[in-house]
């Protein structure tokens, strides 16, 4: 992360911080649009990393009304697992007919609502056995697709804090 932190800054980047180990990236850029943000840092991972991947990004006021627009958020808060809860986040808002005829016992015991630009899913059985995957989710919607766990959503909205 040292390194992603500097190749960032390196480009102009500030108020770098990175969540672990995980590639999630909260920063400041002169850059006024989404787009361009992302295409900044997809350009910095490949240019200086060699790697090749789609970003997603959110303003720290977006992140704030993914937190409180959840609707599973009070599953959490009246003791469900948090593990149970993620949020995928899409590039774009997804077409209205997306995810018509999806049969909802399909992919069973799981919940999935969307809300804007993010797909907020309960999986009760664990994350790591649903059918709502981000490829699945991509494949649905033509829309790049990244899921993060509740707790990281949590704490990367407090690391972009205001």
């Amino acid at each position: 992360m040292p390194a992603l932190r500097a190749s960032l800054e390196a480009r102009g980047c500030t108020e770098v911080r990175t969540h672990l180990q995980s590639g999630n990236v909260v920063l400041a850029a002169k850059e006024r649009t989404e787009r361009a943000v992302a295409t900044k840092v997809a350009a910095t991972l490949r240019d200086a990393h060699g790697i090749e991947c789609p970003v997603v990004v959110r303003t720290p006021e977006q992140w704030a009304q993914v937190i409180g627009r959840s609707p599973f958020a009070g599953r959490v808060a009246a003791g469900g697992d948090p593990k149970s809860l993620h949020v995928t986040f899409l590039d774009a808002p997804p077409p209205a007919d997306a995810f018509a005829g999806l049969d909802p016992e399909w992919h069973a015991p799981d919940e999935m609502i969307v809300v804007g630009r993010e797909l907020h899913l309960w999986c009760p059985n664990g994350y790591g056995r649903t059918k709502l995957t981000p490829a699945f989710l991509e494949r649905r919607t033509g829309r790049t697709a990244t899921d993060r766990n509740w707790n990281t959503v949590l704490a990367l909205a407090e690391l972009a804090g205001p």
